[in-house]
């Protein structure tokens, strides 16, 4: 039986908000974000942090599926691009899966994060998805 990507990352999704209150971590700071390592964020200073974290709650809030929201520091010419490419909701949690592009100085990364607003209202990274 042949899966397809939509199919699987459906599953995932489904999956992760079942066991999201077991596998969610406290996240005081994105820049203590260790799978971030190796990536252009690594780079990043501390205004570049404020302005990619806000861009990503931003986007948690305000985007719908699809939307692409891109944010920027001119004074480091660090910049990015979040895309909405699904949410979940359901009675425990609501969901969403983010395509996350960084671009820092001569590197590029793009990865898939999920994240689910917990009962205090803030968002919470699920877990760091492997594409």
């Amino acid at each position: 039986m042949k899966i397809t990507k939509q199919a699987l990352t459906a599953s995932i999704l489904s999956t992760v908000i079942l066991v999201a209150p077991n596998i969610c971590h406290a996240i005081a700071n994105i820049g203590t974000w260790s799978f971030l390592q190796g990536t252009p964020a690594e780079t990043f200073n501390k205004q570049d942090w404020s302005i990619f974290e806000k861009a990503i709650f931003d986007t948690l809030d305000n985007a719908q599926d699809n939307e692409t929201k891109s944010w920027q520091n001119p004074a480091t010419n660090t910049s990015g691009e979040i895309k909405v490419l699904r949410s979940v909701k359901n009675s425990a949690h609501d969901c969403r899966l983010l395509n996350i592009i960084t671009h820092a100085k001569d590197s590029n990364d793009d990865m898939e994060l999920i994240f689910c607003r917990q009962p205090n209202g803030k968002w919470k990274i699920a877990t760091p998805k492997v594409k």
